[in-house]
């Protein structure tokens, strides 16, 4: 199994080489060209490829929302889930919405990843390793071993309080990617950025929130452009 990995691993770096650095302006003209199937989606990492332009078989990103299902009525009435579980549940799809990911905090240069509990759990953590980043945890109150700062907040049918360690060793110099699966009313990750902003002094430019979900209706994306907090998310429903 091992050396089947080294073999992938030094086919695909070997033309990868050849391709970024022999033609470093031709990366998407010349996608495809000698690379099999399973290291072609190894290509959106390096950011020459964009994620929604993946060539010869690939889903573009927008596609990949026929696998968010829509659940009316939960956790309560009145309210439309959206389900990830069909996502998760295809690898290619799955691993598809994490190379976009990477790709986006690469180019912000990231130096901290912060994910926020419970399913940006599921995305922040491929993110934070493939760019070895640390990843720290916002999490609900009485989750955190040692002494945190909070912030509480209103979410579009309840409230809450989210907590991230004093000591997670965020510094002013860093640049902070905080990233959940979806973002609504956007109350939960604004409540973060502010952790981050005013107990870490990390400067609103170096702060960027991240999603794999936008719901736009709900207004969540609008309040962080207001708040002055850098937004991206892949899909928009």
């Amino acid at each position: 199994m091992a050396t089947a990995v080294s073999q992938f691993a030094i086919g695909f770096l070997s033309k990868a080489h050849k391709l970024f650095f022999d033609n470093p302006q031709g990366g998407v003209q010349l996608f495809g060209h000698g690379f099999a199937d399973d290291q072609k989606q190894l290509l959106v990492c390096f950011g020459q490829v964009e994620p929604g332009r993946v060539q010869e078989g690939s889903q573009p990103l927008d596609e990949l929302a026929a696998h968010i299902r829509t659940v009316a009525d939960f956790p309560r009435a009145g309210v439309s889930f959206k389900d990830l579980t069909p996502l998760l549940e295809n690898p290619d799809a799955y691993l598809r919405l994490c190379t976009a990911l990477e790709h986006k905090a690469s180019s912000f240069k990231t130096s901290k990843v912060v994910a926020i509990e419970s399913r940006g759990f599921l995305f922040a953590a491929p993110t934070a390793l493939a760019l070895k980043c640390p990843l720290l945890l916002a999490r609900k109150p009485g989750k955190l071993p040692n002494e945190t700062f909070s912030r509480h907040f209103a979410l579009e049918y309840d409230q809450s309080t989210i907590h991230l360690q004093r000591n997670s060793g965020i510094s002013e110099g860093d640049r902070v990617v905080i990233l959940d699966d979806l973002v609504a009313t956007g109350g939960t990750a604004l409540a973060v950025a502010d952790i981050v902003h005013q107990d870490f002094a990390v400067p609103k430019e170096n702060i960027l929130i991240m999603s794999l979900i936008d719901l736009p209706t709900l207004g969540g994306s609008a309040r962080f452009n207001d708040a002055g907090f850098e937004f991206t998310a892949l899909i928009k429903l």
